[in-house]
């Protein structure tokens, strides 16, 4: 069982480069801060990104125990 602290979600201006046509997109995009409980075993906390990556393909680790992740509406 994992205990998590979600904070900091809130809505910010991302900017996507598209390489093949030279395009920037910008649009809006909610980011989660995700903490786990301090002194958490590696293991764990892979286990941990593993999980976030399966709501959102971005997720952004911050060892030792926290993670970004972006969520679409």
């Amino acid at each position: 069982m994992f205990e998590f602290a979600f904070d900091n979600v809130r809505g910010v201006e991302v900017r996507t480069v598209n390489d093949a046509e030279k395009q920037v997109e910008t649009g809006r995009a909610t980011v989660m801060h995700v903490r786990c409980p301090d002194r958490l075993p590696e293991e764990t906390y892979r286990h941990v990104l593993e999980l976030l990556a399966g709501l959102s393909p971005v997720v952004q680790a911050l060892p030792p125990s926290a993670a970004l992740v972006e969520l679409k509406g």
